[in-house]
C-alpha cells in the first residue's frame, strides 16, 4: 500500500515536472521561487496525515468489517476465500464489503478532500487487483 501511494505521488510530481518544461522560458524563475523545500516537505507531511487518517479509519471499522476488509483488500483474499475462511455466505461477505467502504467515506474526514480522493483511489486500486 505504501508502495503504491510512493508511486503515484512520484508519477505525479513527475508529470508535473513535465507540465514545467512546456512553459516559457520567462515563467521558469518564477515558478523556481514558488516551489521550496519547504513547500515540498508540507506536501509530503499532509500526505502522511491522510494515509494516517484512511488507517484509522479502517482500524475503527466494527470488528467483522475491518477482518473482511483487510482480508479483501490487504490480503488480496477472494470473496469466496474470504467467505469460506470465516463460515459466511459469499452474500454477506459483499455486503459487510460495502458496508465498510460506506463506513471509511464517512469516517475519512469528508472536508478534506485529498483524503476522500486517495481513499476512492485505493478502493479502485485495489478492486482492480
Amino acid at each position: 500500500l505504501a508502495a503504491f501511494l510512493y508511486t503515484s505521488v512520484k508519477n505525479a510530481s513527475l508529470d508535473h515536472i513535465q507540465k514545467q518544461q512546456r512553459k516559457p522560458k520567462k515563467f521558469e524563475d518564477l515558478d523556481n521561487s514558488l516551489y521550496s523545500l519547504d513547500e515540498i516537505l508540507e506536501g509530503e507531511e499532509i500526505y502522511a496525515m491522510v494515509l494516517n487518517q484512511v488507517y484509522q479509519g479502517i482500524e475503527s471499522l466494527p470488528d467483522q468489517c475491518k477482518k473482511i476488509f483487510k482480508m479483501l483488500y490487504f490480503e488480496g483474499k477472494s470473496t469466496q476465500e474470504t467467505a469460506k475462511i470465516l463460515n459466511l455466505s459469499v452474500q454477506s461477505v459483499r455486503n459487510q464489503k460495502t458496508r465498510a467502504i460506506q463506513l471509511l467515506k464517512i469516517k475519512v474526514d469528508a472536508t478534506n478532500l485529498l483524503s476522500v480522493a486517495l481513499l476512492q483511489v485505493l478502493l479502485d486500486y485495489f478492486q482492480s487487483k
